[in-house]
């Protein structure tokens, strides 16, 4: 199973994360409510946190050099976009095993 989701526009006011996150709060609300201690930023700067769905608990980077394929189904990340504000304009969230199957 592949699990990919992704609000824009047409969810503000409608959708948020069960974190509360919502298209057009601030990137620096994002990160605040999700923990400034487990962030990580794409070479965009665009933040991002990878949580494990079984242990329960966020990852850092080196927690995958080693895992199995087969493991990545377990390991959510949720990420934004932002736009020139500074405010999210896309919200992302994805299985790491998504990225298998996407060009």
């Amino acid at each position: 199973m592949v699990v990919s989701f992704y609000l824009a526009e047409k969810s503000k006011g409608v959708y948020k994360t069960s974190r509360g996150v919502e298209i057009g709060m601030s990137k620096a609300k994002f990160i605040e409510l999700l923990g400034e201690k487990h962030a990580y930023e794409f070479e965009n700067g665009e933040p991002y946190y990878m949580y494990d769905i079984v242990n329960k608990e966020y990852l850092k980077l080196e927690d995958l050099k080693s895992a199995e394929r087969g493991y990545l189904e377990n390991i959510y990340v949720s990420s934004i976009s932002g736009d020139a504000d500074e405010n999210i304009d896309a919200i992302l969230i994805y299985d790491r095993r998504s990225l298998l199957y996407t060009d």
